[in-house]
Parts: structure tokens; sequence; C-alpha cells
């Protein structure tokens, strides 16, 4: 069966304006290149009239990966955050919960202060005897994180923790200018993953939500042209003719403004369990 390529229509104006904009700015600033970055989820979840748990995942063009997830039961459903967890790119994880007691101490203080002020006013002189009380009060809070979360029924909760994606935040850089594209598969390429551990009766029994992620794809085009970057948005997009048909994806433009002007989308993925 032959492949039609229909590009999202909001994605494709979005590109087409910002060559527009970015194009009329002639010469007063230096563009050097345009990256390009995608993500695609592993696991497939099939549809469940039954589910019990949505969970939708959002990462930001800084590789801040952060979470929500909804109770779709009629019951309490407690998240088990020291069993949840992010895997990264690296390897290393990071628990969503934090046994470490954090104190944060506050003082303030009035005193008693006897003695003399003396002003010039007009040509004069006068003195004052001045009497000042002082006390001296401190407060100290200690936070501790709860190991659980409950959440009610069809409520949604966002799990209090961002993690940084390493490899998303490292490709927003200018060393993928000199980068050739390719694509991975999940086995040959940066990947991580996301565990939730939670229950929906009262802790009886633990279930547990699983989804991966793998950056597919990753390169830069180098803009030629002086402070345009329209040939090199154009090679992006037909080197890659699926690019905004990604689930996550993201268009990263440099330039001598320090800035970064990004298209793309912060959504990754929604799953149902």
């Amino acid at each position: 069966m032959k492949h039609t390529y229909r590009p999202r229509l909001w994605c494709v104006v979005a590109v087409v304006a910002a060559i527009l904009q970015l194009a009329s700015c002639g010469t007063l600033w230096e563009t050097y290149g345009v990256n390009y970055q995608s993500v695609r989820k592993l696991y497939a979840y099939p549809e469940n009239d039954q589910a019990t748990i949505k969970v939708e995942t959002i990462l930001d063009k800084e590789g801040n990966f952060s979470v929500r997830v909804t109770n779709l039961s009629n019951e309490v459903m407690t998240i088990d955050r020291t069993k949840s967890f992010v895997v990264n790119t690296d390897g290393a994880s990071t628990p969503y919960y934090d046994p470490t007691i954090h104190v944060e101490s506050t003082a303030s203080s009035t005193g008693t202060i006897n003695g003399f002020t003396t002003g010039a006013y007009y040509g004069q002189y006068s003195t004052t005897w001045v009497t000042v009380n002082s006390t001296t009060e401190s407060y100290s809070t200690v936070i501790q994180e709860q190991p659980q979360i409950n959440i009610p029924p069809h409520c949604t909760v966002e799990l209090p923790k961002s993690v940084t994606i390493l490899k998303i935040q490292e490709n927003s850089l200018n060393r993928l200018l000199a980068a050739e594209y390719t694509e991975h598969d999940f086995e040959h390429s940066d990947k991580f993953s996301l565990y939730i551990s939670y229950s929906v009766d009262g802790g009886k029994t633990c279930r547990q939500f699983e989804q991966s992620y793998y950056i597919n794809a990753a390169f830069g085009v180098p803009v030629v042209e002086y402070g345009r970057v329209n040939a090199a948005l154009r090679k992006v997009l037909t080197t890659k003719t699926d690019c905004v048909n990604e689930p996550w994806w993201a268009i990263y433009i440099h330039s001598s403004t320090q800035a970064e002007h990004v298209l793309g989308n912060s959504s990754l993925s929604i799953d149902k369990q």
C-alpha cells in the first residue's frame, strides 16, 4: 500500500510562519544552524474501557520531563512514590520520593538601645534620649516528603518532581550542527523510562505502569547563507518528511542573539492502563 504523506496542517503553518519571520530579519542577526530532534514511546497500550489510570507525560525543549496522573476509577488511588522513578539516558534512576528531612529556619529580632541622638536644623542643635525595646524570636519548619500520594476518583495530580532528560538537554546545543541525519530504533538509541507503582484497593495489591521512550532522530543543518534559515529549514523538512508527525518533535534555530527559537510540541504521550 502506498503511503501518502500528509503533515499536520498547523505544524506546517507554524514552520512557514517562522521562515517568513526569520527571513525578514535580514542581516540584523546571524543564524548558525537548525537542529531537529524527535522522541517516540516504545509501548502502545491497547484501548481499555476498564482502565484505572491515565498517565500523560510532558517534555519541554530543555528536556524537563513531568508527569500527570489521572485516577479513572471510582476508588481512591494511591501512588507509591518509593517505588516510582525515572531512569535517565545515562542509566541513573531518580525516585519520586526523597526521604531527606529539610529544615528551614527564620529569625526576627528587635533590641533595646539607650542613647542620645543629635540633629541640626535651621542652625540649631537638639539632643534627644532614645529608647528602643528588643526581642529575638526564631522559627524552624521541618519539611518531609510523604511516601504516598492519594488521588480522589476521577481527579488529576501532577507528580511533584520534574526530571531533566540529559540527551534532550544536550542535543539542544550547537554540537548537533555537525551531526548527520540518522534514524534509530529502540535498541540503538538514547532511551529513558518511567515507572509508577499504584493501588486502587487500599494498598492490598500493587500495580505497575511502565513506559519507555527513545530519541529516534537527531541531526543538524548549518546555515550557509548569512542570516537566512530558509534553506536549512527546507533541508530539515525534506530530509525527514514525517518530522512534524512524530509524537514529540522540536526544531531549534540557533542565532547570534544567544536565544533559541523553537518550533515543536511538548506533549510526549498519553497512556491508559
